[in-house]
């Protein structure tokens, strides 16, 4: 179970990866967006934890897996609630590779340990450090990139720390829902 955990892995990790370096690589000037850090993001998770999981090490705890999926899951949300762009490779960017995370995640890790403890909160990390990425490149070259733009742009202050902390309060609950699938699944199983 897991050699093929790792195999299943290194396959997802090198499709995120190549997957955005394929969709924004036309054009460096959308690689600011949330879906191109995070799918890169992701990827290198994957394929780092894999190949130090071959030697029988393992370096990323749980929580930063369902932080990943956490994450895509939001971005699999949005395009089908907004319509983002589903052309060649943004197919796997936010469609086949969020689906898969969810699958491998279903699989092979198990969250009972995260929900006993205040490690949810891991599935705030990265949202949190884009919003200030974005938020820096916007102050400091007038361009905020998708989807902080929606935030940012043209709001004042108070309506932005608003949004911020409906989506925190949002991915938490969507972490939450995340484990007791998890915990179904593996009842099931």
């Amino acid at each position: 179970m897991e050699k093929a955990k790792n195999i299943f892995g290194l396959i997802l990790g090198v499709s995120f990866i190549a997957s955005v370096l394929i969709g924004y690589g036309k054009d460096m000037s959308f690689m600011g967006e949330y879906c191109f850090i995070s799918g890169l993001l992701v990827g290198v998770v994957l394929v780092l934890s894999t190949n130090f999981e071959f030697k029988g090490k393992s370096i990323f705890p749980e929580w930063v897996f369902l932080a990943c999926v956490t994450d895509t899951i939001v971005i699999l949300i949005a395009t089908l609630l907004m319509g983002l762009n589903l052309q060649g490779a943004f197919w796997f960017i936010h469609i086949i590779n969020p689906a898969l995370l969810l699958i491998y995640w279903l699989l092979f890790f198990d969250c009972k340990n995260i929900l006993k403890t205040w490690r949810m909160i891991g599935v705030l990390a990265f949202p949190l450090m884009y919003m200030g990425f974005a938020f820096f490149l916007w102050k400091v070259t007038g361009n905020c990139p998708f989807p902080a733009s929606l935030i940012f742009v043209e709001q004042t202050i108070g309506v932005a720390v608003i949004y911020i902390l409906g989506i925190f309060i949002l991915l938490l609950g969507l972490g939450y829902g995340l484990c007791i699938l998890n915990k179904l699944a593996k009842r099931a199983v």
